[in-house]
């Protein structure tokens, strides 16, 4: 082989390309099964999903908003949209939006098959890429280390690495575009050798096409280049300046051969500066991302080894082979000073990228990443560090092809090392393999958007919650959006402008806890908005302090909204047009929340092991000697609250009540602290009893309109110690001494159907197994308790496990009590049946029941009463 590459043998005639591309579109059926028998229904959406979300109907992600562009490119290829356009989001004009590439030039493998169906479109471009990404780490690794099998393994390895299989399956655009990445330099190699105008041209057209798939990965690879281009050229002005006879010719050859590829990187540059500049620069983190942000990107280092915390740097067993490799290049082969440059120049640039992969992580024992940060031009841009494994993977698989190739030209030892390469691959085989990968159902034909489509003439829609732009739970209103053809004022993009969340997020963001006001009713009419679309699907935690029960309550209640059509887990509704709306009425929830005062911000507060709290630890503060003025102890969890009157109860005790100063102030503030909206200050004497908590309870209203995001603060005030166990908040009309609540208003996983025999006339319906519903996080005093469960089934084999219900605590995040409960329990169909389970609470506690379903067929969840019990 060439000199200056890593195995300096005989180069040999590669396998046939398209075998090896069929290998791995077969490996790649392979692993990503079930993927094959969903073709038509459904599309990957997460590499190693839980054994209950294998499949699931539409998961958000990344997977969706690619489909969404992907389906964009099919619609203006039929004329039903301008080319490179993008009219179904942030359709309110405020986020100015570039142009839209559709992923193009690869997306013409999806384009082709789309016309089949468009599910089976994506799942083809998923497959195709998977295995074109297998040959080009093929071609690149035999290119530089001449060995076949070696190029095998680490096109193996380059394929399946847990890293870029969740990406592709995840539908990052980096997973698509990836192979682009060792084709550039496989191109480059042999446009280099070869002295080949033609490689060279391929090559200049993969970085460039690089750059239109994914600018990030189109930046790490030019930071490779700039070591890789002069490692690659110094062997050759060395042999100019030999043969100096030769050189003016082949120099004349290298320019020539240069010129496309040097056309290509300015063109991919010249497209990174112009993304940058149209888009990037209007974009929230235009300036770059901060460190503090990076920080919180960045992979812990036990992340090497287990990859259950997370796969952005795991590597597995070839790790082994990388090892091996660096001491063979710096140990081994003193002789081989070709051989060992060359091992030694691939092993630094994997620690280096593999290093910087982990962010601020190891930044105080080896400022790397600080130092690229600060130094390297456009560095800061990106927010994943991780990303840079673009760089350590490829170099990572020509290390194990070289590796390899080592094996196969040993003499007396090759057996040995024979065996350890088949056990390393068979391991990595293994370990690499996901078991099953998640599969998303599409949701094609949707009534409820059909009927938006058909009402919508020309006006917009609001899908609600909504988000700032960049959370992955926008792209299943993508999704929709590309189904109905109705414009929305939401969208999802990795570039959101400033503009669009100060004037159309934050004015509207009430909403998302049904909260509409006439001001945002004017707003949306100036929008164009005719329509208003909750998604119950689309409503995590984050989105309020509630379930989505209450905020889909307040909208059905709001005087502004008419109901159009209900199709849940989606609801339309249109923007009532007179002027005098009926009147609103308040609507508020069951479900308590608990915030532990330790585990809030922690300011002048510290946290200490606490017997009398109710989960064994406090907030405790108090005035050092000399102190005189007061100290917060603590702020935060800037939590946001729908409107209404609320109760807050802090829980707190003094060490001593018989000083007569004022010890502690309490307090419930909005807009960081700007806005007080109940605080009381308490004196020693306040306190019952010394050592002993009590609850002091603040009432306070949130006015409508207001994006509300609440914090629960603790001053000290004296030099007496003062602790702080607990804050506890529930709607004003709330009463903890009633103990029957309905099940539709817990956090469910069902859907809400009226029920003429349950209760409420209504009941939480689910099918399948999984968790069903919890809450309502409410406060229960020491005591014994018997909490019924009033539920009901269709057809179940009597013999088999049914439900399985449990108590769980709040504030100790832990199951005080549970029960699996067998069909039998319950014996007639149809029917509900309150299912038992006692408990009994050694202190104070804000306790939530939960409901596990065991069975295949429908459950029907009613209500769940709790009954005190009397003492023995």
């Amino acid at each position: 082989m060439e000199k200056g590459k890593l195995v300096s043998q005989r180069e040999s005639r590669i396998i046939n390309p398209f075998r090896v591309y069929l290998l791995f579109f077969v490996l790649g059926a392979l692993y990503t099964w079930p993927l094959v028998e969903y073709l038509f229904e459904g599309i990957p959406y997460y590499r190693n999903p839980g054994p209950l979300h294998f499949v699931r109907k539409l998961a958000p992600g990344d997977h969706l908003q690619i489909y969404y562009h992907l389906g964009l490119l099919k619609e203006a290829a039929l004329g039903h949209i301008e080319w490179f356009s993008n009219p179904l989001e942030f359709a309110a004009n405020v986020n100015e939006q570039s142009i839209d590439t559709y992923s193009l030039p690869l997306s013409v493998i999806y384009l082709l098959f789309s016309f089949v169906s468009s599910p089976f479109a994506y799942n083809m471009y998923v497959l195709i890429t998977l295995a074109l990404g297998g040959l080009a780490m093929y071609l690149w690794a035999v290119e530089v280390t001449g060995s076949k099998l070696g190029g095998l393994f680490a096109a193996f390895v380059f394929s399946f690495i847990p890293l870029r299989l969740a990406e592709l399956l995840g539908g990052h655009p980096a997973g698509f575009a990836i192979f682009l990445f060792p084709l550039t330099l496989y191109f480059f190699d042999v446009a280099i050798r070869k002295r080949s105008f033609a490689h060279s041209a391929l090559a200049g057209l993969s970085i460039f096409i690089l750059s239109l798939q994914y600018i990030y990965f189109c930046y790490y690879l030019f930071m490779l280049l700039i070591p890789y281009i002069p490692w690659r050229l110094f062997p050759i002005v060395k042999g100019w300046i030999k043969n100096r006879g030769e050189a003016k010719g082949d120099i004349k050859k290298m320019a020539l051969a240069g010129a496309p590829f040097a056309t290509g990187c300015f063109g991919a540059i010249w497209w990174m500066l112009y993304y940058k500049t149209s888009s990037v620069e209007q974009a929230t983190f235009g300036g770059g991302r901060s460190l503090g942000e990076v920080s919180l990107y960045s992979s812990r280092i036990s992340t090497m080894w287990d990859p259950q915390l997370i796969w952005n740097v795991y590597i597995g067993p070839p790790a082994l082979i990388i090892l091996l490799c660096f001491f063979y290049g710096l140990v081994v082969s003193q002789k081989k000073e070709k051989n060992k440059w060359e091992i030694l120049f691939f092993s630094s640039v994997f620690f280096v990228a593999y290093i910087l992969a982990f962010g601020t992580t190891v930044d105080k024992h080896f400022p790397l990443f600080s130092f690229f940060y600060n130094n390297f031009p456009f560095f800061n841009y990106s927010r994943v560090p991780s990303k840079i494994m673009v760089i350590a993977i490829p170099v990572m698989c020509v290390l194990i092809a070289g590796f390899i190739g080592w094996v196969g030209r040993l003499e007396k030892p090759r057996a040995l090392f024979g065996y350890f390469a088949v056990a390393i691959f068979l391991a990595t085989a293994v370990n690499y393999h996901p078991k099953a990968i998640g599969i998303t159902l599409l949701d094609e034909g949707n009534a409820l958007y059909k009927r938006l489509s058909d009402d919508a003439k020309g006006s917009l829609v609001l899908n609600v919650p909504i988000w700032p732009g960049e959370s992955t739970w926008e792209s299943i209103y993508q999704y929709y959006a590309l189904q109905s053809g109705v414009p929305m004022i939401n969208g999802y993009s990795p570039v959101v402008s400033k503009k669009h969340i100060d004037e159309i997020f934050w004015p509207l963001f009430t909403i998302n806890s049904g909260d509409l006001s006439e001001a945002q009713v004017d707003l949306l009419r100036r929008l164009n908005v005719g329509h208003v679309i909750f998604h119950e699907e689309a409503y995590p935690t984050k989105v309020s302090a509630y379930p989505s029960s209450l905020a889909l309550r307040r909208l059905l209640a709001s005087p502004y909204l008419e109901l159009v059509k209900r199709a849940e887990p989606l609801w339309l509704f249109k923007i009532v047009e007179n002027e005098t709306p009926k009147e609103a009425r308040q609507v508020t929830s069951p479900i308590g929340v608990l915030y532990q005062a330790e585990r809030l911000h922690r300011i002048n507060g510290k946290a200490v092991m606490d017997e009398d709290a109710i989960n064994g630890a406090a907030l405790m503060g108090a005035l050092e000697k000399g102190e005189v003025k007061g100290k917060i102890l603590n702020s935060g969890p800037y939590a946001t609250f729908p409107s209404g009157r609320y109760k807050a109860s802090f829980r707190v005790k003094v060490a001593d009540n018989s000083c007569h100063e004022n010890v502690l102030s309490l307090n419930v503030s909005g807009a960081s602290g700007r806005i007080n909206l109940a605080s009381v200050t308490l004196k020693c004497s306040d306190f019952k009893s010394p050592g002993k908590y009590q609850n002091v309870t603040l009432e306070y209203n949130l006015a409508p309109g207001k994006a509300w995001q609440i914090e629960y603060r603790s001053f000290v005030l004296g030099h007496t110690p003062v602790y702080i166990d607990s804050v506890y908040i529930r709607f004003a009309d709330q009463d903890d001494n009633d103990f029957e609540y309905e099940a539709e208003h817990f956090y469910h996983t069902g859907r809400v159907v009226t029920d003429e025999t349950a209760s409420g006339g209504k009941a939480m319906e689910g099918t399948g197994e999984g968790f069903r519903l919890n809450g309502p996080g409410r406060w229960f005093d020491a005591g014994s308790y018997r909490a019924l469960f009033k539920v009901k089934t269709g057809h179940t084999p009597m013999d088999e496990p049914f439900v399985k219900v449990d108590v769980f605590s709040l504030s100790r995040y832990e199951i005080i009590a549970e029960r699996l409960i067998m069909r039998n329990e319950a014996p007639e169909d149809n029917v509900y049946h309150d299912l038992p389970l006692d408990f009994r609470l050694t202190k104070p506690d804000v306790l939530e029941f939960r409901l596990y379903y065991k069975g295949s067929d429908v459950l029907w969840v009613d209500k769940i009463t709790v009954e005190p019990l009397k003492a023995n």
